[in-house]
């Protein structure tokens, strides 16, 4: 049991290093940039979905441009939290390695 709780724990650090390898790189492009794809992605994705449930629940296309603007806000504050807490995150794992030995594994750089 202890050997597959070790592999399990294994697979979560290495998915970790995974998530803050691929944050070092969205971060570099810029915390704008994040924020309007992620209002972008969210705020579309919502619509879409919305078109579709409405066109095979009631039978017609009902979308108003106040729920256009609702899920385009709730993209902007999805992109906000998420930007703060990959951020997070990222200067948690920064300063646990920074006070660690040196592991020739970890490749996040400041």
């Amino acid at each position: 049991m202890s050997n597959l709780l070790q592999k399990h724990q294994a697979w979560q650090n290495r998915r970790q290093q995974r998530s803050l390898e691929r944050w070092h790189r969205v971060r570099a492009e810029g915390k704008p940039r994040f924020v309007i794809e992620t209002t972008a992605a969210f705020g579309l994705t919502m619509v879409g979905l919305t078109d579709v449930l409405d066109y095979l629940l009631v039978g017609s296309h009902s979308m108003s441009l106040s729920t256009l603007f609702l899920y385009l806000f709730g993209g902007f504050m999805a992109g906000l939290v998420g930007w703060s807490s990959m951020e997070n995150k990222y200067k948690q794992a920064l300063n646990k390695t920074r006070k660690a030995p040196p592991d020739p594994r970890l490749r996040i750089t400041p």
